[in-house]
């Protein structure tokens, strides 16, 4: 006898389905393994066959890990024929393109999403037969379909645990349960005292403390600016660029171009008093590294601002499977360098004195443009030479903001090691609990696991 939740699931024999959560979702009705928008129809088919309901809330053209999820988990057979024997599935989807999602269902997802406050996709929401939440899930990252199954039995488990555990066992079970909201309340309590007393003031401390500085470096940066002249070993030099690596001089140095000879780049940053910009990249394996020098390093703009003010020294760190076909004294020398600045990858760009003292360091940074890295770079140089840019009085001001930012600094620490004693505490106190708590578990996990295969 066709039950309701099967109402309006065929016309003329043939499903309306919808492509989605690795397999097909129904546009109406419900069925074992079966995605469906229709919810109604899917918290009737887990009532009535004793079923817990599913309900995948999720962006299905948008969300990266609702197609992680799709792919990984719900398109594989482990959770397909988990998923037959004993879930009902609804896909509650908020696409881009509202056309995936039937009409009728629009509104509704919404009003779902207020409902269970959803505030983020994937969200996964397992219900009871009789309509109770037994628990949420969120995406298993990295994981498989058979441990995002074995997170979903672990739900099922807790919520009818008292099927398969003694009375007392029950009791105790439940103190654990009590004891370890307890815990949490304190951590949770521990954490927010920690943010309130520490974390939050160290951070307006650092955005008002940072501004200062920033505003006067941006000023000495203006006066070291006004006063860089175009350099004369500069004049009628050609602009070379370093073509990741291909079209480096090897044997001298020159302004408007980079270098891998060191000393002849210390010689020039001695005879111009310019300092020395160290980068260390692997143009044969490293893609920050190469997208560093095409959006910026290798450009007309940086190289026109920089053969005024640095010595540009490149150092190739291949691979050990791959010398990139440099000569072994270069290949000595930049490994040289790499342990003397204790340089722990590529790529990494250092400012150095024209002696090589290392003074100040950057990163890559993702899409910056020429203007922002010359800008960035600036602020560095200033910082450097501050005493000789900036009034007596400035340079004092940022003096002071600095021991103020040392001493926001040292109070956080101090902070940070007491609330890390105190978290050590914690997981000392929290571990009976939870060896007590997972052991009754695990023997309800057991028995539910024997009463499945029995069946």
């Amino acid at each position: 006898m066709a039950k309701k939740y099967l109402i309006g699931a065929l016309a003329a024999g043939i499903a309306a389905f919808a492509q989605g959560a690795g397999r097909q979702v129904r546009d109406e009705g419900a069925a074992a393994g079966e995605w469906t928008h229709d919810v109604e129809a899917a918290k009737a088919y887990a009532k009535d066959s004793g079923r817990y309901l599913f309900m995948n809330f999720t962006g299905s053209d948008w969300c990266g890990w609702c197609k992680l999820m799709d792919e990984h988990v719900f398109a594989q057979p482990g959770w397909q024929a988990f998923a037959e024997d004993n879930l009902s599935l609804a896909f509650v989807d908020t696409p881009r393109d509202s056309s995936l999602v039937p009409a009728k269902y629009r509104a509704r997802n919404r009003s779902l999403r207020d409902e269970y406050d959803v505030k983020g996709f994937p969200t996964y929401i397992l219900f009871a037969p009789d309509g109770h939440v037994a628990g949420r899930l969120q995406a298993a990252r990295g994981g498989t379909d058979m441990g995002f199954v074995t997170n979903v039995v672990s739900l099922i488990v807790e919520d009818r645990i008292a099927e398969f555990v003694t009375p007392e066992e029950l009791a105790d079970y439940r103190l654990a349960q009590e004891e370890r909201a307890a815990w949490e309340a304190d951590r949770d309590r521990l954490e927010r005292d920690f943010r309130m007393k520490y974390d939050e003031p160290r951070t307006a401390a650092r955005n008002e403390i940072g501004e200062a500085k920033l505003a006067i470096l941006r000023r000495a940066a203006e006066w070291r600016r006004a006063g860089v002249k175009p350099n004369p070993l500069a004049a009628g030099k050609e602009i070379r660029f370093s073509d990741f690596g291909r079209g480096v001089v090897t044997n001298g140095a020159s302004f408007g171009s980079w270098t891998c000879d060191w000393p002849a780049a210390q010689e020039l940053a001695k005879e111009s008093g310019k300092d020395i910009l160290l980068a260390f990249t692997g143009p044969q394996w490293c893609d920050w590294g190469n997208a560093m020098e095409s959006n910026v390093f290798n450009t007309a703009e940086w190289m026109d601002w920089a053969k005024d003010n640095l010595v540009l020294f490149y150092a190739d760190c291949p691979d050990e499977a791959n010398s990139g076909g440099l000569p072994e004294p270069i290949l000595a020398q930049n490994a040289t360098l790499y342990k003397k600045y204790g340089l722990q990858g590529c790529p990494f760009y250092l400012l150095a004195t024209p002696e090589g003292e290392r003074y100040d360091a950057f990163g890559a940074t993702a899409g910056i443009t020429p203007k922002a890295q010359i800008e960035a770079v600036e602020l560095l140089l200033a910082r450097h030479g501050l005493d000789k840019l900036a009034p007596a009085d400035e340079v004092e001001q940022y003096r002071d903001l600095e021991r103020r930012e040392a001493e926001a600094e040292g109070k956080w620490r101090e902070g940070y090691d007491m609330f890390i004693a105190e978290m050590d505490r914690m997981v000392e106190r929290f571990k009976p609990i939870a060896d007590r708590r997972n052991r009754l578990f695990m023997k309800a996990f057991e028995a539910y696991n024997a009463k499945k295969e029995s069946k």
